[in-house]
């Protein structure tokens, strides 16, 4: 795949074609093209030496892929629901997309060529992964969140402070667990002390029912950042590995279907007891048994990943029902004052994220997000999606680059967060995105940076 993609003049050609050829109005049509552009993805990051797959324009994809594909074309499959809520709009929305990765494509091919990456290294080979040091990393993730009596009754200035800004990082034990276990290492508690460190934020609510894909997705991104440095460094897999991967889909089906049979019972009882709410675990886990838990367990999957509220907010501003909201100067205002505090800039992110699902009705009490697309389609149509994803696709790539090329290991580190992160930005809204490049990844960078040095897990 990549010696055949790897010429951008090649890349170029098939693109035009796949762009006109999304204008036949077929769902698995438009699906099968934006499958394609993953390996194109693929294949330009990997000449640009990048760790790919974990690197943003294929994390990014794959965010979309499950989303819009896997869960919009399966769930309308599966149910017959073509014409149901949101997923009236998802053809339309298959080719805006498909429009957006043209989009991406062509921005990471300007970044690409306008930044030369070095020659690849050998790396975290320097990391020090003794078993105190480790130890002392999780602590500092997991001692804040669950120490602090005002982190539990939900003090707002300290989560801010503390337990947000741990959960804006909850990847990178994500990162360390999988250099951690390509350089050999097996310790189980070790390996659970930095899941649990992953997990300390979000636990809670996965004990009461939420956060059912929160398990899934962080298995997939280990796999796909273990897979990212075999392939850096020339390794083949073993076959027991490829076992692994094999039965990784099986895995993902049986335990959402046991999660959201354990949701159902549980319906968030906070006060529920330990010993009750074990009961309920057990009692699910022996639901796989039933005849019909697979197709249950595949559509209540499939419904999870479709977004159906911003496909309804995307079909809104399509059908003129909404009008055009435009790019506006508090937009700009929340990207230039990224950095003030919030005590100085009392407005910062209004109207951004839930507060756009609100504004239109389609939620009052949770948080769904408007999703990338649905936000860019509703403020300037096509021409926001092209313009978006363009812009996009400049900045991952080259912030991928400079990363790469910086630091010794650490500057990989960080790139291996962006690509991370960037499979969650298919729900993120216009602003927020320019908000992750421009002050997310440099705050996040920084307070990584700074665990890596203070446990002496890296010196350099």
């Amino acid at each position: 795949m990549y010696r055949l993609f790897g010429s951008l003049q090649i890349q170029i050609i098939v693109v035009c074609a796949a762009s006109l050829l999304l204008l036949i109005p077929n769902p698995y049509s438009r699906s099968l093209i934006i499958l394609g552009f993953g390996a194109l993805l693929y294949a330009w990051e990997k000449r640009l030496k990048m760790l790919v797959p974990a690197s943003p324009g294929v994390m990014f994809w794959l965010g979309n892929v499950l989303s819009y594909i896997v869960g919009g074309v399966g769930m309308a499959t599966l149910q017959n629901a073509w014409g149901d809520f949101g997923l009236r709009y998802l053809n339309d929305a298959l080719l805006y997309l498909g429009l957006g990765f043209s989009s991406y494509l062509l921005g990471a091919w300007i970044a690409g060529k306008s930044i030369i990456p070095k020659t690849p290294r050998t790396l975290f080979r320097e990391f020090k992964f003794q078993d105190w040091k480790l130890s002392a990393f999780c602590i500092l993730f997991i001692a804040p969140v669950i120490l602090s009596s005002e982190a539990r009754s939900g003090g707002t200035l300290y989560y801010n402070l503390i337990t947000g800004a741990i959960q804006s990082i909850e990847s990178v034990p994500l990162i360390l667990l999988a250099i951690y276990l390509y350089a050999g290492r097996t310790k189980w508690w070790l390996v659970a002390s930095l899941l649990g460190a992953a997990f300390v934020v979000p636990i809670e609510g996965m004990m009461i029912g939420y956060g059912r894909s929160k398990l899934i997705f962080a298995v997939l991104a280990l796999a796909l950042l273990w897979l990212a440095l075999h392939q850096w460094d020339g390794i083949r897999l073993a076959k027991r590995s490829k076992l692994i991967i094999v039965f990784l889909p099986v895995f993902v089906i049986s335990y959402f279907g046991v999660m959201s049979a354990y949701r159902n019972s549980v319906r968030f009882d906070r006060n529920m007891s330990t010993e009750a709410r074990g009961q309920i675990f057990r009692e699910s886990i022996l639901s796989t048994s039933s005849d019909g838990f697979v197709i249950e367990s595949l559509t209540t999957f499939t419904a999870r990943l479709a977004q159906a509220e911003g496909l309804e907010l995307l079909g809104s501003a399509q059908s003129g029902s909404i009008e055009k909201y435009g790019w506006t100067e508090a937009d700009l205002k929340n990207v230039l004052f990224s950095y003030v505090p919030q005590v100085f800039f009392p407005e910062k992110n209004e109207g951004l994220g839930r507060d756009i699902m609100e504004y239109y009705g389609f939620t009052i009490w949770n948080n769904i997000p408007p999703t990338l697309l649905a936000d860019s389609f509703r403020r300037s149509g096509v021409l926001g999606v092209i313009i978006v994803y363009l812009l996009m696709g400049m900045l991952a790539t080259w912030m991928a680059i400079f990363l790469n090329d910086r630091w010794g290991s650490i500057g990989p580190f960080l790139a291996l967060f962006l690509g991370i992160s960037s499979m969650a930005l298919v729900s993120a809204d216009a602003v927020t995105l320019l908000q992750f490049y421009i002050y997310r990844m440099v705050t996040s960078g920084a307070v990584t940076v700074a665990l890596l040095y203070v446990t002496g897990i890296t010196s350099r």
